[in-house]
């Protein structure tokens, strides 16, 4: 008598469930645009557990709605754990570039990047991967939090190749090479963007190029690197003529008088008419000329 009470409550639970989705289904026809009832619906059939019934009512949400990444992430996730065949696995891939076209998803680009891993694990080809990655990184590489996440995935994989490499006999030193300026290469788009991690990012390449100095020998040295930098124009800076500098600017006429090489030319040679061509700003090396830095803006002087 008790496993007969069990099987009646469970087909009365049945009963109710199907006559609450045949009440919402015909909700749902007659006002396909009410987003809370696509919502209780598709929470009723997960309840129910019907994969085919779950994947159309979801199909009729995103025809009527552009879908969050949250819930494109669900959809995937269950489809994921119900594939059993090559055609379940392109309908996830599918799945992954819809949610790509409704809302700027940085955790599905995520996602995608490993899904996408693990079916290309045993291709020789990295290039369709790198495709991938460099789609991932057009779409997410400047996000402040999860872009150093999409980063250093990139890098592993290209760390793997290069390890692939050096343990090849014989081995191929240009390709050798042409790895480790690869991920030399990402290290420093990385490090151009602003992302939350960036002392970490530049401590992880200080080491990794400091454990690698025959891979790297080109690499100019930090002496070098600063004095490039500091070489840089100066954008969005306004660059003074020499006689409005010397009469206006008392900082740089005490700079200029403390240097050897202009002290003992007159200051009426100087030219009114000429802007900064200095080194920082353009090159300009018929014309001899000195420059002088203060406060950020470039004082020129043309000797006659």
């Amino acid at each position: 008598l008790r496993g007969v009470r069990v099987a009646y409550d469970v087909l009365c639970r049945m009963a109710k469930d199907v006559a609450a989705l045949a009440d919402m289904e015909a909700e749902l026809h007659h006002n396909p645009y009410d987003y809370d009832k696509h919502l209780a619906y598709i929470a009723k059939v997960k309840e129910v557990e019907d994969p085919f019934k779950l994947r159309v009512a979801r199909e009729a949400f995103s025809k009527a709605f552009p879908l969050t990444e949250a819930l494109w992430l669900e959809w995937i996730r269950d489809e994921l754990g119900n594939a059993t065949s090559n055609g379940d696995i392109e309908f996830v891939g599918s799945l992954y570039e819809r949610a790509f076209e409704d809302y700027l998803c940085p955790n599905a680009w995520l996602e995608y990047v490993e899904f996408k891993k693990q079916l290309l694990a045993s291709s020789e080809d990295p290039e369709p991967l790198r495709e991938v990655f460099e789609k991932a990184v057009a779409a997410i590489g400047q996000h402040a939090s999860l872009a150093p996440l999409l980063w250093s995935s990139y890098r592993m994989y290209e760390e793997l190749l290069l390890e692939t490499l050096q343990g090849q006999e014989p081995q191929d030193a240009d390709a050798v090479q042409a790895a480790a300026a690869r991920i030399v290469g990402l290290f420093h788009r990385q490090l151009h963007i602003p992302h939350v991690g960036m002392d970490e990012a530049r401590q992880e390449y200080d080491l990794w190029c400091g454990a690698r100095p025959a891979l790297i020998a080109g690499r100019p040295s930090t002496r070098t690197r600063r004095r490039r930098a500091a070489c840089r124009p100066r954008r969005h800076r306004s660059c003074w003529t020499a006689s409005r500098t010397w009469r206006t600017a008392p900082a740089a006429r005490s700079m200029l008088s403390r240097m050897p090489s202009l002290t003992s030319t007159s200051h009426s040679s100087v030219s009114t008419a000429t802007p900064c061509v200095c080194s920082c700003c353009t090159s300009a090396p018929s014309m001899q000329m000195r420059c002088a830095r203060s406060y950020g803006w470039h004082t020129s002087i043309i000797w006659s």
